[in-house]
């Protein structure tokens, strides 16, 4: 079963809740666009700012970094097919941003 863009913030709020222990100071912003032809794009970010996590639908003014990928990589992932890892290997998940500033913030807060 395919999920809405509502359904994909609540997913990813639930999830990055979960796995993320954001620290005062630290801020990032993560945008994703979610290739669909049929439906449109789907498009949200998180925030990592402070102590809170911010999942929102739409697109960030000023990501520091964007991941994109077509709906069946979004599903296969979802559905736990496929490692958001093997993904980016196989070049199915695009990244663009500062990679630095991604492995620094990610190594203080997971």
């Amino acid at each position: 079963m395919e999920i809405s863009g509502d359904d994909w913030v609540i997913e990813l709020q639930k999830n990055i809740g979960s796995n993320l222990s954001p620290k005062p100071g630290v801020n990032f912003t993560t945008q994703y666009v979610i290739f669909d032809e049929s439906e449109g794009n789907q498009e949200f970010f998180f925030q990592l700012g402070g102590k809170e996590v911010l999942v929102s639908q739409g697109r960030s003014d000023s990501p520091d970094a964007t991941f994109s990928l077509d709906r069946s990589v979004a599903e296969s992932i979802r559905l736990k097919e496929l490692t958001t890892e093997e993904a980016f290997l196989k070049g199915l998940l695009l990244f663009e941003g500062d990679t630095r500033k991604l492995i620094d913030i990610f190594s203080e807060i997971v």
